[in-house]
C-alpha cells in the first residue's frame, strides 16, 4: 500500500473518530496491521513520485 493510500485511510478513520482496533476488527486483520501502516514510522518514509501509468 502506498503512503498516499496510507494517509487517505488514516484521514477518513480520524474523521469518523475510529480507532485502530475497531477498523481492524472490520477489515478481520490484526490491530498490530493497522498500526504498522498508521504509525510513526510510516509517516517518516513518504514515497516519493506517483504512477501516472
Amino acid at each position: 500500500m502506498s503512503y498516499v493510500q496510507n494517509e487517505i485511510i488514516r484521514a477518513l478513520r480520524e474523521r469518523k473518530a475510529m480507532p485502530q482496533k475497531q477498523l481492524a476488527e472490520k477489515l478481520c486483520i490484526r490491530d498490530k496491521t493497522i498500526a504498522g501502516h498508521h504509525g510513526p514510522l510510516q509517516k517518516a518514509r513518504p514515497r516519493h513520485g506517483l504512477r501516472l501509468l
